[in-house]
């Protein structure tokens, strides 16, 4: 939350739809941020400050809220300037080379295309999906993150023993004792 802070915190906290949550409670409450998640999606955040209600655009300043209902019935997408936050909607998928929408993990598929064509409208020059991408879901990211953090902390680690190996010994007082023909001085 430190860099947040740095960086002059946060004004809102925009939730793309109901089962990506986390700790969106705590920002908002920590920041003194105002949560914001569509209507058909409250029951996730039923205490969020502005609720996104029907399928028009809402503006906030130069970030336009899209709905974009399919992966949940309160989907959402943020665009900003050339920029598309699509959370779960959809993603880049890699081994294709091309846009998806993920039939997987959408509540009803037909409107999710459907919502994913409204999105033409846009100028988009940057896709910046949340963690549902086509490299592979929540198992696989799971372990992923697992191995990742893992490491992470191994990392942190080695940087700890390598100060502590490279630091300089507190210059202690010794008391040097010498023997000579088997006598202790000093």
């Amino acid at each position: 939350m430190r860099a947040i802070e740095e960086r002059g915190g946060l004004r809102y906290v925009f939730l793309t739809h109901q089962d990506d949550v986390a700790d969106a409670a705590r920002y908002a409450a920590h920041f003194g941020a105002q949560r914001i998640i569509h209507q058909a999606d409250r029951r996730a955040m039923p205490d969020a400050e502005i609720l996104i209600d029907g399928d028009d655009p809402r503006a906030f300043g130069d970030i336009t809220i899209v709905p974009t209902p399919g992966h949940s019935r309160g989907s959402c997408v943020l665009h900003y300037r050339t920029y598309l936050f699509s959370g779960d909607h959809v993603a880049w998928d890699r081994e294709a080379g091309k846009l998806r929408a993920h039939r997987t993990y959408s509540y009803d598929y037909a409107r999710q295309l459907r919502s994913v064509e409204r999105l033409t409208a846009y100028d988009i020059t940057w896709l910046l999906p949340g963690p549902c991408d086509a490299w592979g879901y929540l198992p696989w990211r799971r372990r992923w993150m697992r191995v990742f953090l893992s490491s992470l902390r191994c990392f942190f680690l080695a940087i700890r023993l390598r100060r502590f190996l490279t630091t300089e010994p507190t210059p202690r007082t010794f008391r040097t004792t010498t023997t000579t023909g088997g006598r202790r001085t000093g």
